[in-house]
């Protein structure tokens, strides 16, 4: 199971993390969320270089051992495909804070951006 598959699993049965290490472990999952989201963005901008798009599509193919575009599909179906960069750092700094209810926060970020 991917990072992706795990938080959204996550996040759609209702997790509230409780202690120091689920916490922990739930930034982990969300920093490589941002962080395939950050490489997709880079891979898939036709007016990054072409040789920044080459870099950024081999780290995707190295970190998951999967295709870009599978890992775009999977974001697609997941409850951050409507967010951007911002809104997921966003929930990262409302995690570190201490808040566990997801779905609240995700509700809270896509509020205060709209």
């Amino acid at each position: 199971m991917t990072a992706i598959e795990s938080l959204t699993d996550l996040v759609t049965k209702g997790y509230e993390p409780g202690k120091l290490d689920e916490y922990h472990d739930l930034l982990k999952l969300l920093g490589v969320v941002i962080a395939q989201v950050a490489l997709l963005d880079v891979a898939s901008n036709v007016i990054t270089e072409p040789k920044d798009r080459v870099s950024a599509a081999r780290a995707l193919l190295n970190f998951t051992k999967e295709s870009p575009e599978n890992i775009a599909e999977r974001l697609r179906r997941s409850p951050f495909s409507d967010l951007n960069i911002e809104q997921l750092y966003a929930i990262v700094e409302q995690v570190k804070k201490g808040k566990s209810d997801m779905q609240a926060i995700i509700q809270e970020v896509k509020k205060g951006t709209e």
